[in-house]
């Protein structure tokens, strides 16, 4: 029997989805897509960022709540050219997104990989 755990800010909302949302390792300088939130469904999300490369590099992220555009809108940053280390890693606070939203990421050099672990709400 599956064990359903309840979302905090929609008590009638029941897991669907645990574990790696989205997974990433973006080519240098291009906004890429980590996670979209499916139609129906809400998340519950942190963000791990790791530096493979032998030099420091920089990311950016960025919350869509809309859908619009290929590039992020000023007011969408929520980290912005972080500088990262060789062999380090960074994580994110937690993000809650509804349907339809999505998290993009974007890297200096193409030794990052970007990791979106958490949780799709349904209901």
């Amino acid at each position: 029997m599956k064990r359903y755990l309840q979302n905090q800010l929609n008590p009638s909302a029941f897991i669907q989805n645990r574990g790696i949302l989205g997974q990433q390792a973006p080519s240098a300088t291009t906004y890429t897509t980590l996670y979209e939130v499916a139609e129906g469904t809400s998340a519950e999300f942190y963000v791990v960022v790791a530096n493979r490369g032998g030099s420091a590099s920089t990311f950016r992220l960025s919350l869509d709540t809309d859908g619009s555009g290929a590039s992020p809108a000023t007011k969408e940053f929520v980290a912005y050219d972080v500088s990262l280390a060789n062999a380090d890693t960074w994580e994110s606070p937690v993000f809650y997104l509804g349907e339809e939203a999505r998290i993009r990421v974007y890297a200096s050099s193409g030794d990052l990989s970007f990791n979106a672990v958490g949780v799709e709400f349904v209901g």
